[in-house]
């Protein structure tokens, strides 16, 4: 009988390279003084429910807010040692919006 093959996560790294290249990408969209100003209306914002910040701050500053609040999260899940399972991958990405 053939094993059946284990399917696997990506791991913290992989995660870890993802939100570094949404922070990259932010400069991209948007010149980096404009972007903190951006990204210090959207920390500042009252961030109701159905707050879209791309119109707060900018294209740039959306992508660098979840960059920075996906390495948070994601610093925080491996401080925990938690397992990368299918719940924790959801959460991630339900706080990076």
């Amino acid at each position: 009988m053939p094993k059946t093959q284990e399917r696997r996560l990506p791991g913290y790294a992989h995660f870890g390279i993802f939100f570094l290249a949404q922070i990259a990408l932010a400069f991209v969209f948007q010149e980096p003084a404009s972007l903190m100003r951006g990204f210090i209306r959207i920390s500042f914002s009252s961030s109701v429910l159905i707050t879209d910040y791309i119109a707060v701050g900018g294209l740039g500053a959306a992508l660098f807010n979840a960059g920075v609040i996906g390495l948070v999260s994601l610093l925080s899940l491996r401080v925990a040692r938690v397992e990368l399972n299918g719940a924790a991958v959801a959460a991630l990405f339900t706080i990076c919006g």
